[in-house]
């Protein structure tokens, strides 16, 4: 059987649960400590993906480094449920934030706009 190999639980543990624990992370900041202008936690967790991906994976070396050292890994889930709780709210905020300002942006004009405001001046 699939999961009599410790190969699969080790690989399952150092692939999925840091992940799962970075999802984890959104829903406790969203459910326990919602900010004022908290982004609905649909957005959060969507914008979680690549978020997800460049805070989790540098950290999937130190699993490799800790082997099978428990203190290691608890402390470095607990690292990654924080990142979750901070960092996609806060990124996401900063993200709208920027959406909201480049709309507000006027267009640059075009060569073609520019040359004929200068011939009708």
């Amino acid at each position: 059987m699939l999961s009599d190999s410790p190969a699969i639980v080790l690989n399952m543990m150092l692939w999925c649960v840091p992940f799962a624990a970075y999802f984890l992370g959104i829903v406790i900041r969203k459910v326990a400590l919602p900010g004022k202008s908290s982004p609905p936690l649909r957005n959060q967790l969507l914008l979680g993906i690549p978020f997800s991906l460049i805070v989790v994976s540098p950290l999937l070396v130190v699993f490799r480094e800790s082997g099978t050292e428990p203190a290691a890994y608890l402390v470095t889930i607990g690292i990654i449920i924080e990142h979750g709780m901070i960092v996609t709210e806060t990124a996401t905020r900063q993200l709208q934030t920027l959406i909201g300002n480049t709309a507000a942006t006027p267009p640059v004009a075009t060569r073609k706009q520019r040359s004929a405001a200068a011939a009708a001046a």
